[in-house]
């Protein structure tokens, strides 16, 4: 798990890189590989991109928490703008709002605040972890989504099912998926997983389906965005097990996730 100290400090940038940048940065405990050599007194951590590549990064321990923002904000912004281009996207970002098509926002420290910085014109554009992205149509009822698409319930709920099977388990997951299953009745995916940091328990989670995001939707539109944002969740949810989840066991052993996480 993340050092809490670590997770403060990249939790804002988190938010700007999928609010503005159309992008699911899945940064985990650091792998050994990437810091032969660790420096005492860092922080350190590897940021997966969606197409499965992963980064090193790292921040003075102690620093005040500004300023590791600021630091880790420069690491993340090259990991999503290399992310972005390799998936042909925009390789501006965060782009300048005042500049359209020019050039992105750097961060930078500025009075003690993490902001992001438009290099031409020196001013503060918005303060780190505040970035939005353009506004999303609301989510459709299994009615709704078939007017609009003509795509019928069932044919949705099984092409969820069939994507969230190519897509799990993403490259960083820190578990195995035992088994995918759609319950019709409630209109839920169905997903029995093992966590490797506990052994020889079971766990499962029910995901509902409906209402479903909308097309429009930059992130979750397709059913393949919506299991790659269901895949980062459940490494997420493995990475809190046991202690920030509730859970209840039901008569075969398996626990079950708490709809409310």
């Amino acid at each position: 798990m993340l050092d809490p100290e670590l997770e403060a400090a990249l939790s804002p940038i988190i938010h700007d890189v999928i609010a503005s940048g159309g992008l699911l940065l899945d940064v985990r405990e650091s792998e050994p590989h990437f810091w032969r050599s660790p420096v005492p007194g860092y922080l350190y951590a590897t940021a997966w991109a969606p197409d499965g590549s992963g980064t090193g990064i790292s921040v003075p321990a102690g620093w005040p928490r500004p300023a590791q923002i600021a630091e880790l904000a420069e690491q993340l912004r090259e990991i999503a703008i290399e992310a972005r281009w390799r998936a042909e996207m925009s390789a501006t970002w965060p782009e300048c709002p005042t500049h359209p098509n020019s050039h992105p926002l750097e961060p930078a420290l500025v009075s003690e605040r993490a902001v992001w910085l438009c290099p031409k014109s020196g001013e503060a554009i918005a303060e780190i972890g505040t970035l939005k992205g353009e506004e999303d149509e609301d989510d459709l009822s299994a009615e709704e989504y078939e007017s609009l698409t003509g795509v019928s319930k069932a044919e949705y709920e099984a092409a969820l099912l069939e994507a969230a099977r190519r897509v799990f388990p993403g490259p960083a997951l820190e578990g195995d998926v035992q088994s995918f299953a759609l319950d019709q009745a409630e209109s839920m995916l169905v997903v029995v997983f093992t966590a490797h940091h506990l052994p020889g328990r079971l766990f499962g989670w029910r995901v509902p389906i409906w209402p479903a995001p909308h097309p429009s939707d930059r992130m979750t539109g397709t059913v393949d965005g919506l299991a790659v944002v269901l895949s980062v969740h459940l490494m997420e949810l493995i990475n809190d097990l046991p202690h920030a989840v509730r859970l209840s066991t039901d008569e075969t052993g398996v626990e079950w996730v708490d709809p409310t996480w």
